[in-house]
This record gives C-alpha cells, sequence and structure tokens, in this order.
C-alpha cells in the first residue's frame, strides 16, 4: 500500500532538494508528471535523482526507461492506446475516472490504477467528486484492479478512506501547495502507515 507523492506539473523553487528530503523522510514512490516537459528536462531531474530512480514512475517521456533504472511507467486515460506500443517489464499504471474505464483495464498491462477525486482537488480548482462518498467506496471495494485514491486528500480528512480498500493513496496539492511540504509529509506518512498497524 504505497503512500505516492505526484510531482507539481511544473517546477517550483527548491523542488529537487524537497523531493530529497521526502525520500531521505520515508516516500516510497514519487510519480514524475510534467505534461510539458521536454526528455532533456526530465533526463537532467532523473540524472540528480538517480539513486531513488527505482521509486519514480514517469508520466512523460517513457523513452528514459532505457537510460534510467526507474520504478515504473503511467499512462494517462487518454494515453492509454501507447502502452500497447511500448515494450517494458516494469510496473505501470494509468488513471480511471469511472466504472466503466475500470472495467476495461487488464491487470496484465497495469499495476493499479489512480482513481479520484475522492474529495475535492486541492490542485485542481472546481474538481469535484462525481459520485457520492458510500458509492465511491464500493467502486473501490469491487474493483477488479488495485485502486489508488487521489484527490483532495489531506491529514484530516485520510482516515474517511481507511476502509475503502485502497491500494495506495497519491497526494500532490497537499505536499506542493504547502509552505512546510516536508512537515505535510511526514504527517499523512505517519498517519496513513497507521491504518497498517492495526
Amino acid at each position: 500500500m504505497p503512500l505516492i507523492v505526484i510531482s507539481n506539473p511544473y517546477p517550483i523553487e527548491n523542488e529537487i532538494k524537497i523531493i530529497q528530503k521526502l525520500f531521505d523522510a520515508g516516500l516510497e514512490r514519487l510519480h514524475w508528471r510534467r505534461p510539458n516537459e521536454d526528455i532533456e528536462t526530465t533526463r537532467k531531474y532523473l540524472q540528480v535523482l538517480e539513486p531513488h530512480a527505482s521509486k519514480i514512475f514517469l508520466h512523460q517521456n517513457h523513452q528514459l526507461k532505457d537510460e534510467f533504472p526507474i520504478g515504473g511507467l503511467h499512462f494517462s486515460s487518454s494515453g492509454r492506446q501507447l502502452r500497447n506500443f511500448i515494450e517494458t517489464s516494469k510496473p505501470c499504471s494509468t488513471s480511471v475516472h469511472s466504472e466503466i474505464e475500470i472495467s476495461e483495464i487488464s491487470r496484465t498491462h497495469y499495476a493499479y490504477a489512480f482513481f479520484g477525486p475522492v474529495f475535492r482537488s486541492i490542485s485542481k480548482k472546481g474538481y469535484h467528486p462525481a459520485m457520492d462518498s458510500s458509492v465511491m467506496k464500493k467502486v473501490f471495494q469491487n474493483s477488479p484492479i488495485p485502486l489508488v485514491a487521489i484527490g483532495g486528500i489531506n491529514d484530516e480528512n485520510i482516515i474517511l478512506i481507511k476502509n475503502w480498500n485502497i491500494y495506495g493513496v497519491a497526494v500532490l496539492g497537499y505536499i506542493w501547495e504547502s509552505t512546510e511540504p516536508e512537515k505535510n509529509f511526514k504527517k499523512i506518512s505517519t498517519i496513513y502507515h497507521s491504518f497498517n498497524s492495526v
């Protein structure tokens, strides 16, 4: 049950130092999502973060899997067709937004899928859950593929999804829109991992 941090979609000040501190604090998986980033820029980031490469999933510039020992690849819902053209033994993930999409995902292609938002998004203003929480809980519990909860999750509401049969949790805005990202990570990590110790 990984606690996943998704990178900010655009560079921010001291970003690499912050990410390195998150890894030092126990970050298990980082999803590098930079929709408009060219391959050379991503390559430079990976060169610095290479000691942690096995914990990084790339959302773009997938060809860098041949240069770095990255942990896996992510394919957006609109980019899933690319999965059929990329040969890799690394685990892959994707994003889904409905029960219909979930039913169409192959376990042979994807280790897990992001599903949400489970709460009102922090980073995407106006982006809120498309279904009632009781319905969403059933989606997680009945999914044939492991689902990672995403969207609006923070240290106060994460407890509400404790019993949803989630495979993992992904956070973005809670980390990157904070003035103390490392502190926030440690706080939510402690709470999240206490779920598994009960």
